[in-house]
């Protein structure tokens, strides 16, 4: 037996429009409100009809009443406390509705309410309930917590009743706000409306499958494919609730994802008498139950088998006229030991559990009661499936084949950088290998609107263009479930412009509508405020590298790249140094001025900025940081001066009488095998080789400082160029400007830790050749201690030791 999870949604989008000069709301709908207005729109999926027996009409479970639909307004009360109180109800008139439309199977309508005068400014957190019948909401909730609200609105349904789907009425309806907003705000967070109730749905070798998912707006049943033939005649449901809580708790609720996570319990009511659902007329046959059992949410988390939530089937097996009875109970089977309180599952509200029997193997129990008391396992192959439905909500048939798409509607890119990821299947076939098979996408004003968008492969790289025909952007196979990562490039201009993507499979075609809205940039970034960004927009990822910028060697001479990229616009906040934060870097030290900083994002989705830096003698050397901003997320970075760094003051009282280094910062060092070592080539290992293979008299070979380009030269001369010579030819071969340093050159160098490239550090004890010598036989070693301890030594010069190159810049 298999369990998942169907969730089914229902989105509300809503929109602020106040003052004359905004940009113009995204949906159709009654006149832009004048000024301390709200503007809403709501968007609720739609689909067939389904097959099956006194279902429940699909407008009736996806519907809002609009006489019974009230907006509560909290506010914070008093103000920093955490609790906010209802302000006031509003229900909008008929006057305030819109005309609806339908983009990509899904209806959109747009409402309004007017706000006070004395609102304005307000930050309020609201809560929806659709579909309550005026008795079933509390007389009076202003001045309630919104935590006394979740509680106190119910429904308690008959004892031994399900919800009616006879279309007496509609399904309640919930959703609640992501944050607060206020009359400042353009577009507050997109609302889920939700279901407190649980659907069930039964049927026996259901065949409504679009990929790995049923569609739930059109389910179908069929004999099954072994064992005996069977259909259905009654569904039982045991134990549970009767007690509907509309609102579910805080603890128990994601608004932002329009989930939920556990069971809402407070005060729930236990049913006596068990709700059950038979087939009209009387000894009817169906292989499908859809939209028939609605039930409260309940806990299923139990040892106790007769206080389990489980399902008692009524069913006639393989021809016989007489009906018999089989347990099911909702657990996961993976548990050999049975079902107990670890693998029960609890019911949820707005999700749906379908429950297929697949396989029938002999009669079931005489009587329901015998069924209930006997083991929750039976003589049948029972699956219930567990997905999350939202994955796949816009599916379409032709009466044999389906296109589903996980997205439906209108989908927003409020910000710059944002993703959206569109999963897309069809089993059109027509011909293994036909072209018509599987589905194509396009979209309108297709040479305009090409420019408008961009396309992600699984990895987040940008698919250009020319690959689109070929990586599963506008085409892709049957039986398969694509995954189409949508983006829209950056676009400067407030207000909003669409595209809609048109997706075909032989017959059937499928719609999504993209909308881009821009408000602008708020005049000061610190200030970003509780902006209400739709729930569904990506997080904010930024990404600086490194974090932390060291003001040595290497930084002066080659520059500190930091890359940085984000999935919205980065702007630069400004310099903080002794926790002073300026813009226009008045601040900032004179090791580190303004100028040498390039590259600073004003607006960008990635880029390179380049640091360097005035190499100075000064006592204090504070550190600097820079602060960037990417919508509300802030990123610093610190940059640091290295104190190891030796002024030129120094490094002349040591005996530089010349500077072979810059500003006093080093030599360019580099290990044998670096065959470029400012391209950031790794480095390799350190040589050992010989200063020489033979000896022979060498003249005018000279210790001092910024002598060592001449020793090289000199020596390498001297043996005619060969290879007797392996330390300085190894050199020779990485650039005609690279040398081993003279012996004062390398003393200095390690002393002070003056070498610039990569891997330029010794492990203590490390001997490193110069290029001066002793006499014929011999030259000069140093030897690093670690810290500023260095050693001279005279070693044969057949020997082996550490040889390091260097070039003077």
């Amino acid at each position: 037996m298999i369990f998942r999870h169907y969730m089914i949604p229902v989105l509300l989008t809503c929109g602020l429009l106040f003052a004359g000069g905004c940009a113009q709301d995204y949906f159709d709908g009654p006149e832009s409100p004048p000024a301390g207005s709200v503007k809403f729109t709501v968007a609720v999926p739609g689909g067939v009809s389904a097959p099956g027996t006194r279902g429940l009409p699909l407008n009736d479970e996806r519907t809002i009443d609009q006489d019974n639909f009230r907006i509560l307004l909290f506010n914070e009360n008093p103000a920093g406390s955490g609790t906010w109180v209802c302000k006031r109800v509003i229900q909008p008139g008929p006057t305030d509705w819109g005309a609806s439309t339908t983009v990509g199977g899904v209806m959109e309508q747009s409402f309004r309410i007017a706000l006070l005068p004395e609102e304005k400014g307000i930050k309020f957190k609201a809560m929806l309930f659709a579909n309550l019948l005026p008795a079933e909401f509390p007389a009076s909730v202003e001045g309630k917590t919104m935590d006394w609200v979740r509680s106190n609105i119910r429904i308690e349904l008959p004892d031994g009743s399900m919800w009616p789907t006879d279309g007496t009425r509609k399904l309640p309806l919930y959703g609640e706000t992501i944050g607060t907003f206020d009359s400042n705000v353009f577009s507050v967070k997109t609302v889920s409306l939700i279901r407190p109730l649980a659907r069930i749905d039964v049927g026996v070798n259901i065949t409504s499958r679009a990929g790995d998912l049923y569609d739930l707006d059109n389910m179908a049943g069929s004999r099954p494919a072994r064992g005996g033939d069977f259909s259905l005649s009654s569904v039982t449901v045991h134990a549970g609730s009767r007690s509907i809580q509309v609102a579910p708790d805080a603890a128990a609720y994601d608004p932002a994802a329009g989930k939920v996570t556990a069971p809402s319990l407070t005060g729930a009511v236990p049913y006596a008498v068990s709700p059950g659902f038979t087939p009209n007329p009387p000894n009817a046959k169906t292989y499908m139950l859809s939209r028939e059992i609605y039930v409260p949410e309940c806990s299923g988390k139990t040892d106790d088998d007769a206080a389990a939530v489980y399902l008692i089937v009524g069913g006639y097996y393989n021809g016989s006229s007489a009906v018999t009875y089989y347990r099911i109970d909702l657990y996961d089977p993976s548990a050999t030991a049975g079902p107990s309180a670890a693998n029960r599952f609890d019911l949820l509200r707005n999700y749906a559990y379908v429950v297929n029997i697949k396989q029938v193997k002999g009669v079931g129990y005489a009587d329901p009661e015998q069924a209930a008391h006997a083991k929750p396992v039976n003589d049948m192959e029972v699956t219930i499936e567990a997905k999350d439905q939202a994955d796949m909500v816009n599916i379409t048939t032709d009466g044999q084949y389906r296109l589903a798409l996980s997205a439906s509607g209108t989908l927003r890119f409020d910000l710059p950088g944002q993703r959206r990821d569109i999963s897309v299947f069809t089993d059109y076939n027509t011909l293994p290998g036909a072209p018509s098979s599987g589905w194509s996408l396009t979209w309108d004003n297709y040479d305009t609107k090409k420019d408008w968008l961009v396309f992600y492969d699984d990895a987040g790289n940008e698919i250009p263009e020319s690959g689109w025909a070929t990586k599963g952007v506008t085409s892709g196979p049957a039986g398969v479930t694509s995954a189409l990562h949508v983006g829209m490039k950056p676009w400067g201009e407030a207000g909003d412009r669409f595209v809609t993507l048109t997706f075909t499979s032989g017959r059937m075609s499928a719609t999504v509508r993209l909308q881009q809205h821009v408000d602008g940039v708020p005049s000061d970034l610190g200030e970003w405020g509780d902006q209400n960004i739709p729930v569904d927009v990506v997080p904010v990822s930024l990404t600086m590298l490194p974090a932390k910028v060291v003001a040595n060697q290497d930084c002066y001479r080659f520059g500190q790249k930091v890359k940085y990229e984000s999935n919205d616009l980065v702007y630069f906040k400004g310099y903080i140094v002794k926790g002073k934060l300026t813009t226009d870097g008045s601040n900032l030290p004179a090791w580190l001025p303004k100028g040498k900083i390039t590259g600073l994002p004003q607006g960008s989705l990635k880029g390179t900025m380049v640091l360097e830096y005035v190499a100075t003698a000064e006592e204090e050397h504070p550190d600097v940081i820079l602060r960037f901003q990417s919508r509300n997320l802030t990123k610093d970075i610190e940059v640091v001066y290295d104190n190891d760094i030796i002024p030129w003051t120094t490094l002349a009282g040591e005996g530089w009488t010349e500077p072979a280094i810059i500003n006093g910062l080093g030599l360019m060092f580099a290990k044998i095998g670096n065959k470029h070592p400012i391209n950031d080539f790794p480095a390799a290992s350190d040589k050992t080789l010989p200063w020489a293979k033979r000896v022979k008299p060498l003249t005018d070979i000279r210790t001092g400082f910024n002598e060592g380009k001449w020793n090289t030269g000199r020596i390498r001369a001297a043996y005619s160029y060969g290879g007797d010579v392996p330390a300085f030819n190894e050199c020779n071969a990485m650039g005609y400007d690279y040398y081993i340093p003279a012996r004062d050159e390398l003393n200095a160098a390690l002393k002070w830790n003056l070498m610039l490239g990569p891997s330029f550090r010794f492990v203590p004890q490390s001997e490193v050749w110069t290029s001066s010598q002793v006499d014929d036989n011999n030259a000069y070693t140093v030897q690093y201690g670690g810290g500023t301890t260095v050693t001279v030594k005279t070693r044969d010069k057949t020997a082996s030791y550490i040889v390091r190159c260097v070039r003077q810049s």
